[in-house]
């Protein structure tokens, strides 16, 4: 007996509303938002639209370059960004982390949650870990 499974794929490119084609990172958040991460903004879709964010549009945004994505249980988003540090996404605002924070470099390659509920950021200039009220 052969059982034929139906698969239906979509695809999205920026004739649909993406910056760019290639996207770097795909996460889902607890309130179901996919989030995007290119080289031209980062991106939030609902299922149906794409919003994007970059320095034209967002308050406290660097760079329009996104790399990687952590969401935390809180809802808070973490964003790396290419060599302009890393970006934090809460209560609708964004906030900027870089070396003149503590970070060691500005590069942030791995997020990292611990058992402890701490972050750890890898860079090429070494690791950090965050707590809220200050950066070692």
């Amino acid at each position: 007996m052969t059982v034929h499974a139906q698969y239906r794929f979509d695809h999205w490119t920026a004739d649909n509303g993406l910056p760019q084609n290639s996207v770097y990172s795909i996460l889902q958040t607890l309130d179901g938002y996919l989030w995007l991460t290119t080289l031209d903004g980062l991106v939030r879709f609902d299922g149906v639209k794409f919003t994007v964010f970059n320095r034209s549009n967002a308050k406290g945004l660097l760079n329009n370059q996104f790399v990687k994505l952590f969401a935390e249980a809180d809802g808070t988003l973490w964003i790396s960004t290419a060599d302009s540090g890393l970006m934090r996404f809460r209560n609708g605002q964004f906030q900027t982390f870089t070396t003149e924070d503590g970070l060691p470099g500005n590069d942030v390659k791995v997020i990292h949650e611990a058992r402890d509920g701490s972050l750890w950021f890898a860079t090429y200039g070494g690791v950090a870990q965050f707590k809220e009220n200050s950066n070692s």
